[in-house]
C-alpha cells in the first residue's frame, strides 16, 4: 500500500462535507484539556525533522513536500500533536 498524505475526508448523507468533529477527535479534543498543555513553539527545522523521520519510518518519500506537510504535528490547541492529515481527516471544520 502506498502511503500518501492526503486525508479521508468524511460526507453527510446529503453528500455535503462533514465539518463536525468525529468522535475519535472528540475524545482526543478531551484529553488534550485535561492535560492543559503549555509549551514553547519548537524550531521550524525540528518540526520538519520530526515529520520527515514520521513519513521514513512509513516508507515514505521524505523529498515529497506535501507528504512531509501532511506530517507536521499541530503545537498548539485542543489537537496538539496531531499531523495536519488526521485533523483533516477528523475535524475538518477545525481546520476551515
Amino acid at each position: 500500500m502506498e502511503y500518501n498524505y492526503k486525508p479521508t475526508f468524511r460526507f453527510e448523507p446529503s453528500g455535503d462535507l462533514t465539518l463536525r468533529p468525529s468522535e475519535e477527535a472528540l475524545m482526543v479534543a478531551r484529553a488534550n484539556k485535561e492535560k492543559n498543555y503549555t509549551t514553547v513553539a519548537k524550531n521550524p527545522k525540528k518540526v520538519l525533522s520530526n515529520a520527515k523521520v514520521i513519513v521514513l519510518a512509513q516508507g515514505g518519500d521524505v523529498h515529497d513536500d506535501r507528504l512531509v506537510a501532511s506530517e507536521n504535528a499541530l503545537q498548539f490547541g485542543q489537537y496538539h500533536g496531531k499531523p495536519f492529515r488526521w485533523i483533516l481527516s477528523n475535524d475538518v471544520g477545525y481546520a476551515v
